[in-house]
C-alpha cells in the first residue's frame, strides 16, 4: 500500500490551483462486520461535523459515527504489512436498536434547523418511519406510514423534495412509485401512470432543465429507455419521458453538480472502460423527431383505448392491481392524469366507439357479452351490459372483439348461431347481424365486412367463410385461407390486409392475394397501419424506422420517407391520436420536431494513449464527489486491475485526472480471498465527500469490504 502521509503532499499539489483544498492528514479505519453498503452523511446538529450514519439490517439497528477530537497523527513510515489497518481512535460510535428490521434510510433537514430527520423505511409491517433527533439527543419516531411491501428498487430508494411549502417524499419500488405528503400522515398515492417490472437502479432529483424545480431522473437496467425523465409539472411529474436513445450501457450511471449545470456520468457508455458525460440537450430534428409518450404497462396487450373528454385527446387505462380506469388527456404536448373511475372486475379488453360517442367497451373475463360505459360530462359511468340485460347469455362464448376503422365489433357464440355486433362511431347503438342454424363449438373468427365472417372451429386445422344463405340462415364454404393466427387478418376501408413474414398481402373477398406491399431493398415489415387505400405506414422488422408509403400510379406503394423512431413494436393510426407508435413500455404519439436528449459533451478514455507495455485500466465503477468541496463535483473511479482509485476533476470543456492512489495493491486481503477468487470484492463500493471533524473543509470516506476507510483534510495552518 502506498503510504497515506503521501496523499495529503499529493492531493496538495493537484488541487492548489484549482481551489484552497489542503489535502488529507492521512487514514482512519472502522471495522463494520457487515459492509457499509447502506452509508450516508448526516447532519445532527447545528454547530459542528457531519456524522456517518449506516443502516445495520441485520442487527436491526442504526449505527452513527462521529469524530470526538483531533487524535495523534498516525505514523505509518514503519508499516511494512500494506495490509494493516489501524482502528479509528478519534471516532465513537453510538449505536440505535430498532424494534423492527430497517431496509434503507435517507435524511433530509425538514425545518431549516441544520439538522438533519431520518426517512427510514422498516418491515414486518413495511412503514416508512421520520425519525427526529430530540432536545435530549434521542431520535424519536415522529411521523409514519404504510407503504407497498413491493421489492424496493435503487440503491437508494427514498427521495424527499421541496416544493414551495410542501415537502414531497417519494418512494421506488419495483412495480411503481409511491409519493407521500409530509403534512398527510397515513395516506399514500401511486405516481400515475403507474408501470409494472421497472428495473431502476438508480434515480436522482436535479432540476435538468433549468426551471428551478426539481425533476427525477432515473436509470434502468433495460436496452430500451435506460434514462428517463420525470419533468417537473408544479406538485406533479409529467409521465417519463426517454432521454438516452444514443446510450447503450447506463448499468453505471452517476448524476454530477458541474459548472455548467447538472450532467449524467456513464462508465462505458458505448465504449468500454470510458467515463463520458452528457447534458441535457436537443435531439435530431426529423418528421417524427417530436415525442409524446405515455408510459403504459404492456400497451400492446389491449388495456388502453382513446376518446376525447372536453375536446382535449384523451387516453383511458385499465388499473394494474384494482379495477379502475386511469384517465389521461394531453395539454400543451403532454399527457397528464386526471383521474380514477370504477369499473369492473376481470376486464381483459377495452375498446373504444369512435372519438365522438365517447363510449367505451369491454371484454370481461368468462362473460358471453360486452359492457359498456358513457362520459357523462363529469364521470364514465360504471359500465352496464350492452343490449338487453334480462335476456340469459349463461351460454354465450365471446369469440372476438376489436376495431377496424370507425367500427367496433365483436362475435358471439349463442348455441347454434353466431351473433355479430358492429358499432358504427357515428351510431347511437350497435347494430346485429345473426348467422343461425351452424353446428359445433367456433373458437375463433374474424368480420371480413359486409355479412361476412372468418371462422374456425375448435380442433379443426381448416377455416370456413360464413356468410347468409337467401333463407336468412348461415352457409359456410371452406377458406383457402392458409395463415396460422386468422386474427392477422385486418379491415380497412373495405380491403382485406394480412401482415405475415416482413410483407403484407392484400386479399380479395375469397381471402385469395391479389397483391403484395412491400419495402425495398432488404427492410421488411414488422407492423401495417393503412391511412387510406393508397397511404399507409410500415415498421420496419428492426423497430427503430418507419416508412410513409404512398402508391404511384401503377398502384404499387412505394417509399416516398423513411425515418428514425424510438424502438416500437406496432404502429396504428388511431381515429383520435393519428400515427400512433406503440412500444413495450410506452404509447408515443410523434410529430414533427425534436426532442430533449442527452448529448455528449465530453469523454475520459484513460487508455487512449496507452503503449504496447502499458498495463490498460479496467474502470469498474464510478462516485460523483465533491472532493475539494467548491460546490461542483469531481468523478472517482476504480482501476480493478492495478488497484487504483481516480479522481477526475473539470478543465476547460472536459475532464483530466487530478489525484490517484492504491488501495490493497498486493492483490491480497487478508480473509483468505486471493487474486483469483473474489478479488474485486476488496474494492471501494461506496464513497461519500462531507465534514467530519466540523473545520469547514471536507473530508473523505470510503466504505471498502467490511472496513471504513476516513480521510480527515489537514489544517491549512499544518
Amino acid at each position: 500500500m502506498k503510504p497515506f502521509f503521501l496523499l495529503a503532499a499529493l492531493a496538495t499539489a493537484v488541487f492548489a490551483v484549482a481551489s484552497d483544498f489542503p489535502g488529507w492528514q492521512g487514514l482512519r479505519v472502522i471495522k463494520v462486520d457487515n459492509g457499509a453498503y447502506k452509508m450516508l452523511p448526516i447532519r445532527e446538529s447545528k454547530d459542528g461535523g457531519d456524522s456517518l450514519l449506516v443502516v445495520e439490517t441485520r442487527q436491526s439497528r442504526l449505527d452513527f459515527y462521529r469524530y470526538v477530537g483531533k487524535g495523534d497523527a498516525l505514523d505509518l513510515s514503519s508499516v511494512e504489512n500494506p495490509n494493516y489497518l489501524p482502528m479509528a481512535e478519534d471516532f465513537e460510535k453510538e449505536e440505535l436498536p430498532l424494534p423492527r428490521l430497517p431496509q434503507v434510510a435517507s435524511v433530509y433537514d425538514v425545518e431549516g434547523d441544520g439538522i438533519d430527520e431520518i426517512f427510514l423505511i422498516q418491515s414486518d409491517p413495511r412503514k416508512l418511519v421520520v425519525l427526529k433527533k430530540s432536545k435530549k439527543g434521542e431520535w424519536e419516531s415522529i411521523k409514519e406510514w404504510e407503504v407497498s411491501s413491493s421489492e424496493l428498487s435503487t440503491h437508494r430508494p427514498i427521495l424527499v423534495r421541496k416544493f414551495k411549502k410542501d415537502l414531497q417524499i417519494l418512494i421506488s419500488f419495483s412495480d411503481g412509485i409511491q409519493i407521500l405528503d409530509y403534512d398527510t400522515p397515513e395516506e399514500v398515492e401511486w405516481l400515475q401512470p403507474r408501470e409494472r417490472e421497472i428495473e431502476r437502479n438508480r434515480w436522482w432529483l436535479i432540476d435538468l432543465d433549468g426551471d428551478e424545480d426539481l425533476d427525477v431522473i432515473e436509470a434502468r437496467n433495460t436496452v430500451n429507455a435506460p434514462i428517463r425523465w420525470y419533468e417537473s409539472e408544479d406538485e406533479l411529474f409529467r409521465p417519463a419521458a426517454s432521454i438516452s436513445e444514443e446510450i447503450t450501457n447506463t448499468n453505471v450511471a452517476r448524476a454530477m453538480r458541474t459548472s455548467e449545470g447538472p450532467k449524467i456520468a456513464f462508465l462505458g457508455a458505448n465504449q468500454a472502460n470510458t467515463i463520458s458525460f452528457y447534458e441535457l440537450g436537443k435531439g435530431e430534428k426529423s418528421r417524427f423527431g417530436k415525442r409524446n409518450l405515455l408510459p403504459l404497462t404492456q400497451p400492446d396487450s389491449g388495456g388502453w383505448a382513446t376518446v376525447k373528454i372536453d375536446g382535449k385527446k384523451s387516453i383511458v387505462e385499465l388499473g394494474r392491481n384494482k379495477p379502475i380506469l386511469n384517465v389521461y388527456s394531453e395539454t400543451d404536448g403532454f399527457w397528464s392524469f386526471v383521474k380514477s373511475f370504477p369499473v369492473l372486475q376481470d376486464v381483459k379488453a377495452i375498446r373504444s366507439v369512435g372519438d365522438k360517442a365517447r363510449t367505451l367497451l369491454f371484454r370481461v373475463e368468462d362473460e358471453g357479452h360486452i359492457y359498456q360505459s358513457r362520459w357523462d360530462g363529469a364521470r364514465f359511468s360504471f359500465p352496464k351490459r350492452v343490449g338487453d340485460p334480462s335476456e340469459d347469455s349463461g351460454d354465450w362464448k365471446l369469440l372476438a372483439f376489436d376495431q377496424f376503422g370507425a367500427d367496433t365489433w365483436w362475435v358471439t357464440q349463442r348455441g347454434k348461431s353466431l351473433v355479430l355486433s358492429v358499432w358504427n362511431s357515428k351510431a347511437k347503438e350497435p347494430r346485429e347481424l345473426e348467422f343461425s342454424g351452424l353446428d359445433g363449438d367456433y373458437e375463433s373468427c374474424v368480420w371480413l365486412g359486409g355479412e361476412r365472417l372468418l371462422v374456425k372451429k375448435k380442433f379443426s386445422k381448416t377455416t370456413s367463410i360464413c356468410s347468409l344463405g337467401e333463407d336468412g340462415k348461415a352457409k359456410l364454404a371452406t377458406s383457402r385461407f392458409k395463415g396460422a393466427d386468422i386474427r392477422r387478418i385486418r379491415l380497412h376501408d373495405g380491403t382485406l390486409y394480412l401482415a405475415e413474414n416482413g410483407v403484407v398481402q392484400k386479399l380479395d373477398e375469397n381471402l385469395d392475394v391479389i397483391d403484395q406491399i412491400m419495402l425495398e431493398g432488404d427492410y421488411s415489415i414488422r407492423s401495417f397501419a393503412p391511412v387510406s387505400r393508397s397511404e399507409a405506414y410500415a415498421l420496419e422488422s428492426d423497430g427503430e424506422h418507419i416508412h410513409h408509403l404512398k402508391m404511384d400510379k401503377s398502384g404499387i406503394f412505394q417509399t416516398v420517407s423513411r425515418d428514425l423512431v424510438p424502438n416500437t413494436l406496432r404502429v396504428t393510426v388511431d381515429s383520435v391520436l393519428g400515427l400512433t407508435l406503440i412500444g413495450a413500455n410506452s404509447i408515443n404519439v410523434p410529430s414533427s420536431g425534436s426532442s430533449e436528449q442527452l448529448v455528449l459533451s465530453s469523454k475520459i478514455d484513460p487508455n487512449e494513449h496507452a503503449g504496447r507495455d502499458y498495463e490498460k485500466k479496467t474502470l469498474g465503477t464510478l462516485f460523483s464527489v465533491d472532493v475539494d468541496g467548491d460546490g461542483i463535483d469531481e468523478i472517482a473511479t476504480v482501476d480493478y486491475g492495478q488497484r487504483d482509485i481516480i479522481v477526475y476533476g473539470e478543465k476547460g470543456d472536459g475532464y483530466e485526472e487530478v489525484i490517484s492512489w492504491k488501495v490493497y495493491d498486493d492483490g491480497k486481503y487478508p480473509y483468505g480471498q486471493d487474486t483469483n477468487n473474489g478479488r474485486n470484492s476488496v474494492n471501494p463500493y461506496r464513497m461519500l465527500a462531507l465534514d467530519l471533524d466540523g473545520d469547514a473543509i471536507q473530508d473523505l470516506v470510503l466504505a471498502s469490504h467490511d472496513r471504513i476507510l476516513i480521510y480527515l483534510a489537514r489544517d491549512p495552518e499544518s
